[in-house]
């Protein structure tokens, strides 16, 4: 049986019947988050950065690679929020409470979303980002996102990066609901696979 798109919830990307968006909940932080978001991910049901910004309410994103489309000159709030890059360069320095305790300004969080290489480009190629510190987390966990594999034994997807840099700058108490809501989206995209197997 094929996967017919209108069957699908235009938002989730998921079939109808496994929609998850009315059971995620969305909830506000001080710190702004900002996706830089390829365009091949713009469509994908499994891509995190959409999650992220569904539940975020103090989040926008931009999708790259489309032509004539470019990042706004207000993209990068410098008045209201002192900018991180999110991304584990060679340049990069740890995120720590360290580090966020010589920052007097709400954090914007800019995190690329795509692969290696096209994150490093969206930094090396974007005027806006040139002088932007670029942070990097450790985290303990290993990834828990069964959809795509990653290329490092320590890589997450950007839901989760996002979610570890956040527990570092808002608290536990974020990360643990934002794990909540990825588990509610890991849930539901399991659900509909199924669905398809026995349909097929």
């Amino acid at each position: 049986m094929k996967r017919n798109p209108e069957n699908r919830c235009p938002n989730c990307k998921v079939h109808l019947d496994n929609c998850f968006c009315q059971e995620l909940i969305p909830f506000s932080l001080k710190t702004k988050l900002s996706l830089i978001i390829y365009k091949k991910e713009a469509e994908l049901s499994t891509n995190t950065a959409h999650v992220a910004y569904k539940i975020l309410t103090n989040s926008e994103h931009f999708y790259r690679g489309f032509i004539g489309e470019e990042l706004s000159k207000t993209f990068v709030d410098h008045d209201n929020y002192h900018p991180i890059f999110l991304f584990p360069s060679e340049d990069s320095t740890e995120l720590t409470p360290e580090l966020l305790s010589t920052i007097q300004k709400p954090v914007n969080l800019i995190v690329p979303d795509g692969t290696w290489r096209q994150a490093k480009k969206i930094y090396r190629r974007t005027p806006q980002f040139n002088l932007i510190q670029q942070v990097k987390i450790t985290p303990k966990q290993t990834s828990i996102y069964p959809f795509r594999k990653q290329k490092f034994d320590e890589g997450l997807c950007t839901y989760e990066a996002i979610a570890h840099a956040l527990k570092i700058i808002e608290g536990e108490a974020v990360y643990e609901k934002l794990m909540d809501n990825f588990d509610t989206f890991i849930q539901a995209h399991l659900k509909n696979r199924e669905s398809f197997k026995i349909l097929s």
